[in-house]
Formats: C-alpha cells, sequence, structure tokens
C-alpha cells in the first residue's frame, strides 16, 4: 500500500517522515518515489532490513537524514553516485558496510545552517581515500567507525571547520587544512602528528587528542609541541591519557582563550606551570596522575588564577603548602551558586 501510495505522488519533491512508526514498511517502497525528489528525511522510524543502494540515484536528491533506525543495514552504491546531495546523515543504523570510493562524487556536498554530514556511531569500516573530493564540506563527523590508516586534511577542503574522528583506528593525521576549528581525535591510536600541526592549525578553538594508544598500547609520548602561535583561538587542549614526559610548552602562553586544560595522566615531569596564571580566561586546568614536583610557589602574577573553577593537581610529587594566595585569588570558585547552575544546565535539569 505505501508503495503504491508513493508511486501516485508523481511530483512530490519534499518527503519528511521523521518520528513515524514504519516497521511493517519495506526499504525498497522508497524506490518508487518520484524523480522530482529533493529531500528525505527518515530519522527514528523503525526501518529494518536492509536500505536500497539505488535510492542515492536519484537524479534530485539534495537532502537525506537517515538516523536512529537501529534495525537497519545501508550499503553505498559502488559507482556511478553522482546525486547533488548538499546533507547528507546516517548515523546510529545497524551497519554502513564499506566505505566505497564512489561517495566522493559528491561535490556538492556542504553543511549550511543546520545541516551537518554525519556518518558517526555506525559499522562503516576501511581506509579513508577519498573525502579530499568534498571541496564545499563545512561539518564532517566520522566517529565511533571502524574506519583506520592515516587521516588527510586536504587543502582542497577549504572550507571545513569541524571534524570528528574519534572512536576509529587511525594511526596519524596530516594536515594541509589552515581553517579547522573543531578537531577531536580522541580514543584512535595516533602515534604520529607533524611538529608543526599547531602552526597550521591557527585557528582552531577545540582539541581534543585524549585516550590515543597503539595496538601494543603504547602512547603519544614525548614531546607537547612547542608551537601555539600567538593569536591562536584555541579554548579547549585535552591531552589526558598519553605518555607526554617533558615539560609543559611555554607557547601555552599564548593560547589567550584558552578555557579547558586537561594534562592529567600523562608522565609530565615538571614544576607547578605558575605562569598559567596570566591566561585570563582557564577555568579548568587538570594536572592529576603526573610528575610534577617540588613546592607550588607563589606566582609573581597579580592575576593568580582568577578564572579557574577546577583545579586537580591529585596524585603528583608536590611538597610544601598550597600558597594563601592562590586561595584568595580563586574567585571563579567562590560563587557557589554560579558553579550549581552552571552544572544544572550541563546536566540539562
Amino acid at each position: 500500500m505505501f508503495s503504491k501510495v508513493l508511486g501516485n505522488l508523481t511530483q512530490l519533491q519534499h518527503l519528511l517522515l521523521d518520528g513515524v512508526n514504519m516497521s511493517s514498511v519495506l526499504p525498497t517502497s522508497f524506490l518508487n518515489m518520484s524523480s522530482y525528489i529533493t529531500t528525505l528525511t527518515l530519522d527514528t522510524n523503525q526501518l529494518r532490513v536492509k536500505f536500497p543502494a539505488d535510492l542515492f540515484r536519484f537524479p534530485c536528491l539534495q537532502k537525506f537524514s537517515l538516523n536512529d533506525n537501529f534495525d537497519l543495514q545501508v550499503n553505498f552504491p559502488k559507482s556511478n553516485w553522482s546525486v547533488p546531495l548538499r546533507s547528507f546523515e546516517v548515523s546510529r543504523v545497524s551497519s554502513l558496510g564499506e566505505h566505497p570510493d564512489s561517495i566522493g562524487n559528491l561535490k556538492s556536498l556542504e553543511v549550511a545552517l543546520s545541516e551537518t554530514v554525519d556518518l558517526g556511531n555506525n559499522e562503516i569500516y576501511g581506509p579513508i581515500s577519498s573525502f579530499s573530493k568534498f571541496v564545499n564540506l563545512i561539518f564532517l563527523d566520522l566517529s565511533s567507525t571502524k574506519l583506520y590508516g592515516n587521516f588527510e586534511v586536504d587543502k582542497k577542503l577549504n572550507k571545513l571547520r569541524d571534524l570528528y574522528l574519534s572512536n576509529n583506528a587511525f594511526i596519524s593525521l596530516t594536515s594541509r587544512r589552515y581553517g579547522l576549528g573543531t578537531l577531536d581525535l580522541s580514543y584512535n591510536r595516533i602515534q604520529m602528528i607533524e611538529m608543526d600541526m599547531f602552526l597550521k592549525l591557527e585557528s582552531l578553538s577545540y582539541l581534543d587528542l585524549s585516550n590515543n594508544s597503539s595496538l601494543t598500547m603504547n602512547h603519544f609520548h614525548g614531546n607537547i609541541p612547542d608551537s601555539f602561535v600567538e593569536g591562536n583561538v584555541l579554548r579547549t587542549l585535552n591531552l589526558n591519557k598519553n605518555n607526554f614526559e617533558v615539560p609543559l610548552p611555554k607557547s601555552l602562553i599564548n593560547c589567550h582563550d584558552l578555557e579547558v586544560l586537561n594534562l592529567g595522566n600523562n608522565k609530565i615531569n615538571d614544576t607547578f606551570p605558575h605562569w598559567l596564571a596570566t591566561l585570563p580566561k582557564l577555568q579548568v586546568l587538570v594536572l592529576r596522575a603526573n610528575y610534577f614536583h617540588g613546592q607550588i610557589i607563589q606566582s609573581e602574577y597579580e592575576s593568580h588564577f582568577s578564572a579557574l573553577r577546577i583545579l586537580d593537581i591529585s596524585r603528583n610529587e608536590f611538597s610544601g603548602l598550597l600558597p594563601t594566595t592562590y586561595f584568595k585569588s580563586f574567585k571563579g570558585m567562590m560563587n557557589l551558586s554560579d558553579v550549581q547552575l552552571q552544572l544544572q544546565l550541563q546536566q540539562g535539569k
């Protein structure tokens, strides 16, 4: 019945069925849609079995969304995939199969306003080889898949702002793209990042490199690159659970917009970085489980971490007393009602 209804709608251009229970509808029914279809959204429909790859060949399709259909298998066309898709969302389905090179033919793909390009939280697998062809891409989410190898941010992606690659098996990142604002590489097997990456990514505001390990459980190790340039806009830097060892790079002092710095669970051997007190927006400083040592001496800087709300220096080798000047200057911690309100907002209460 549903298939016949679609077949009769010969001029249909937009079909939005989000939240409709379609567990009894065969996904192949959508092949009877009008050839003029430009928008198709099928989020949370309880669709089952296998979604037809031929649907991606509708000549006018520009916006496609297929999120939260947990029992649905989706396979991409192996070839001849040249529809004018501009927005593509497929997340939280049963399986996406192998990543085909044909996806690179979607040269119109982009993100505008609320549109996204999302393949996250799926069982897609294989190496990455064709995303450099998405010259209009602004947002790309490939998190929680089974992709592996090297990911290259090609200079052709000159509009790309947000890149999410967490929970994969990438071993390295090569960047020729300078304008990234968000980069999430957490929970991979990253062993190598170019030393001048921070020079190239001067527009970066969020960087997460936490929880990276190789197959032998080795982590990032050695130096944190000392290349944070003046004028950078970095707001969050998460290097938790790696094997960084040497003292903190003094170029962190150039990160005037930094709000969150998480260096926990490394092997950093250094004294307390009192010079970070000059960062006017720093709210979270996590140094736990390292080899920081010595006495926490009084800072020569007047601000004394005045914006700080969370300070974790546990499981280190500090000695002596915490200077009272720090307690007096922790103004960000003094208004508990503001802290409680922020926690409630973060928890959605």
